[in-house]
């Protein structure tokens, strides 16, 4: 698996950095986003991002060594990445489109929206505060940059307002990953509802889906809050 280990160097005279398993053999690397202090151009604190192999109900070691700093890798053009299972494309307003590239199916964002988008249902009185929606409200418009460009986990993060509120994403590919990690923060200045992050699936009725220890089949029409 692609794993995150927060790192922090314990010395000013170290650039960068490689990581070895218990044979000496070294492991494809990068650092994710770099946080905390700087001293000159060292990076002092950021996750180490690297493949590891541990057996099933086990550990491995895996060790930390001094290298030159390396250079990131430039983001992708267009915005469009191809990790090897899936093409997918992104604005400021989020992620806007996803192709598996061994179907060949495509999802796109509706119109002024984005894929995993979030928005806040206003509600009116009622009991428990639970009353009828009177309104859904979301961003127009965004902005978007990359906060890791790979070689092994590219990380997207897009910022919108609206009425006060401030909502920041961060869409998480991993190399030849046939999955997508959405970390949504929301920013509330108070409000009537709740957010909610939106799906608007390309496909209807039943699916599977994981419940603890199995799947079973569940049909969207008849989930609570699902046509929304």
């Amino acid at each position: 698996e692609i794993i995150e280990v927060p790192w922090v160097q314990p010395r000013q005279d170290a650039g960068g950095h490689r990581v070895f398993d218990a044979d000496g053999n070294e492991a494809p690397l990068q650092l994710g986003e770099q946080a905390g202090e700087t001293w000159g151009d060292r990076i002092v604190e950021a996750p180490l991002i690297f493949r590891a192999t541990a057996p099933a109900m086990g550990c491995a070691v895996y060790q930390v060594s001094d290298a030159p700093l390396a250079e990131a890798p430039a983001p992708p053009e267009h915005d469009t990445l191809d990790n090897g299972a899936l093409r997918v494309r992104f604005a400021g307003r989020g992620l806007q489109e996803i192709t598996d590239l061994e179907t060949g199916l495509s999802w796109q964002a509706p119109r002024g929206s984005a894929i995993g988008d979030c928005r806040l249902y206003e509600m009116g009185p009622g009991i428990l505060h639970i009353g009828a929606i009177t309104g859904v409200l979301s961003g127009r418009t965004g902005r978007g940059r990359w906060i890791s460009t790979g070689p092994l986990r590219y990380v997207y993060r897009w910022e919108c307002e609206f009425h006060g509120h401030r909502v920041r994403q961060d869409v998480t590919l991993d190399e030849g990953g046939r999955h997508i990690d959405f970390h949504t923060r929301v920013f509330c200045a108070g409000a009537q509802g709740f957010f909610a992050l939106c799906f608007d699936l390309p496909v209807r009725g039943p699916m599977h889906v994981d419940i603890p220890f199995g799947v079973e089949p569940r049909d969207l029409s008849a989930e609570p809050y699902a046509m929304t």
